[in-house]
């Protein structure tokens, strides 16, 4: 999935193999978000129903949710209306999904179009039913338009922070127990 400047979300598909990928556009997945632009979307299970739903970040700032109505295999994402919790943080929001906060549940970290941390917004709902309220951001501070994304690289088992800038560097944390409490001591 891949978001766009001034156009759609769009679906690639794999039509070659795991060893030679072959990316084709399938514009019968395309999603079409209303009045956005610079759309960056976030997949991850939001509503723990084992697949993945889409959050979509935007030159507004406001996030827009879809919920995966299909399946882990055929997905079709359904706009939920309406603002998606209370989080605002300011123009061109991008949004990744990670447990923030190690209680088990998605959290969303928000990259923006202001120099400073990324904005985190925990889900203070449940596993099925998330509600997400912004809170202390996340240091370091970071430069504008910052797209961030979590993964653990090295198979230690803790997520390391990846985090895209504006001159097309990263910024790449790692070395703590949990990158996203100040309070964590280093390993």
């Amino acid at each position: 999935m891949i978001g766009t400047w001034n156009q759609d979300l769009l679906v690639l598909m794999n039509d070659g193999t795991r060893d030679a990928p072959l990316w084709v556009s399938d514009p019968a997945q395309t999603i079409a978000p209303p009045r956005a632009s610079h759309v960056i979307p976030a997949l991850g299970d939001l509503d723990a129903d084992g697949d993945l739903d889409l959050v979509v970040g935007q030159a507004s700032g406001v996030l827009l949710f879809y919920r995966n109505t299909g399946s882990a295999r055929a997905a079709r994402f359904e706009l939920v209306p309406g603002d998606f919790g209370e989080v605002r943080v300011g123009r061109r929001s991008a949004p990744t999904i990670a447990d923030v906060d190690g209680d088990g549940l998605p959290d969303l970290l928000i990259g923006h179009d202001n120099s400073g941390p990324l904005s985190v917004a925990r889900n203070v709902g449940t596993r099925s039913m998330p509600r997400f309220e912004l809170t202390d951001p996340l240091m370091p501070a970071m430069p504008p338009l910052s797209v961030p994304t979590v993964a653990d690289l090295d198979g230690d088992g803790v997520p390391e922070l990846i985090v895209g800038t504006t001159s097309g560097g990263l910024r790449y944390l790692r070395g703590v127990r949990n990158p996203f409490r100040p309070d964590s001591q280093g390993r």
